[in-house]
């Protein structure tokens, strides 16, 4: 059960992370209604920041996947030669 709050909250505060990235990157910082400046120096870094968590994030994805999926590998060859209780 701990497990599950654990993802659930990991998942709010992704979402939280990127509501404020876009606000960061979308916010006039003169607070004039001038359109976006997509290379102003203050977005480039929060845009840098958003593209470093996204990558950071697939990242951690695939690798935990991997371990898993070699973890579950293994136990199959395991039980298949016989040696259930082998990690």
């Amino acid at each position: 059960m701990s497990s599950v709050v654990g993802l659930a909250a990991v998942g709010i505060l992704y979402a939280a992370a990127g509501v404020v990235y876009l606000h960061g990157i979308l916010s006039d910082p003169l607070l004039q209604n001038r359109p976006v400046d997509w290379m102003d120096a203050e977005k480039a870094y929060v845009e840098g920041c958003a593209l470093l968590v996204a990558g950071a994030t697939v990242w951690r994805y695939r690798y935990a996947r991997g371990r898993r999926l070699a973890r579950v590998d293994a136990h199959f060859t395991n039980m298949s030669r016989g040696r259930e209780g082998a990690n």
